[in-house]
């Protein structure tokens, strides 16, 4: 706005206006200056997560999120609904989130339309206190949709940092309000700034997806490193231990080890366990497959691997020298992976076994 008013003002001098129009002019971008000015603490107030004066966020993005997550609906049908209703999903892009089918998706998202509508539920927000009823909910959409900035679903971009960004950004105005700060939502903001620190060294200059042996750990973000300890820290305040304390605690040890061979592979095992125990994944359960396999061998990797996903089976398949099984395992993920840059390292990776 500022640069408008600035070149507004240069093209009319420039066009030779009448006198009195250009000082009218400079005299109104003066009060405008002044009005940003005196506003400015203001401004400052509402972005640092401060509600508007109706006692709701002020973020208008994390208003409609308050909306569409209504406590009518059940759970997984108000976190689909506001992924494709305020986020813009792709419906394969939800089915991946909840790990289903599109079509079951679609069908949930024809449901929730319709128990709203024979509900006559009313599309307001309610009052602030009542908005605590509706913050779980809130707080999957906003982790599904870092999520899906940081592994896309679709496309030819591994990593998409604006979708990333604004998650992080949507969860930093909630942790503003003292009524919104639970220690879960401290977890879910280290989980987030956590991995986004190692977005820079997930791809190389072109793009292309870097194995974890290969990311170069001088490329992290230490400003997003401090804010994920920072909210670690804030989250070990309570006696709860959620899914995103284990997920932080996980991304917590990559951050901090200086190199591959430096990472604590049994305490990342530990945390998977707690993970599981709060969450029964099958992603989660491929990731303590692969971390068993860092500390107990390839071998040990592979009796965990036996009903999960061809792609970890051709790693371990590949370390142990068994080069036809894992060229094969490796062909069919690439098959599987809907992602362009997944598909293209799986095909790699295959040809270089």
């Amino acid at each position: 706005m500022q640069v408008a008013k600035h070149q507004a003002i240069d093209a009319l001098r420039h066009a030779r206006m009448a006198a009195r129009k250009a000082p009218e002019l400079e005299r109104w971008a003066a009060r405008a200056e002044a009005t940003s000015t005196a506003g400015r603490s203001h401004a400052t107030r509402v972005e640092s997560g401060a509600e508007a004066d109706d006692g709701a966020p002020a973020d208008d993005v994390l208003r409609l999120m308050f909306l569409c997550c209504h406590p009518a609906l059940p759970r997984e049908s108000r976190v689909a609904l506001t992924l494709k209703s305020v986020a813009g999903f792709h419906v394969a892009e939800i089915a991946r989130a909840f790990l289903v089918d599109e079509k079951a998706i679609r069908q949930r998202l024809v449901r929730a339309k319709r128990m709203l509508r024979d509900l006559a539920a009313p599309f307001v927000l309610p009052r602030p206190r009542e908005l605590t009823r509706r913050l779980d909910a809130v707080q999957d959409v906003l982790y599904l949709l870092f999520t899906e900035g940081y592994a896309a679903t679709r496309g030819d971009a591994l990593v998409r940092p604006d979708l990333a960004c604004e998650a992080i950004r949507l969860a930093e105005l909630l942790a503003a309000r003292a009524d919104f700060a639970t220690p879960r939502l401290h977890a879910l903001l280290a989980l987030m700034h956590l991995q986004a620190a190692r977005l820079p060294a997930r791809t190389d200059e072109l793009g292309k997806l870097r194995r974890l042996a290969e990311q170069d750990r001088a490329r992290h973000d230490c400003a997003a490193l401090r804010r994920g300890h920072f909210h670690r820290a804030r989250a070990m305040a309570g006696d709860e231990l959620s899914a995103w304390h284990a997920q932080a605690g996980i991304a917590g040890v990559h951050a901090s080890a200086q190199s591959p061979a430096a990472t604590d592979w049994s305490q990342i095992v530990w945390w998977y366990d707690r993970l599981l125990e709060q969450h029964d994944s099958p992603v989660a359960a491929l990731n303590r497959a692969i971390a068993i396999g860092h500390v107990d061998g390839p071998a040990a990797a592979l009796r965990e691997l036996d009903a999960l996903l061809p792609a970890a089976r051709g790693e371990f398949l590949a370390r142990l020298g068994r080069t036809s099984e894992a060229r094969a395992e490796f062909a069919r993920a690439a098959k599987l992976a809907a992602n362009a840059p997944q598909r293209r390292w799986l095909e790699r990776r295959a040809a270089a076994i």
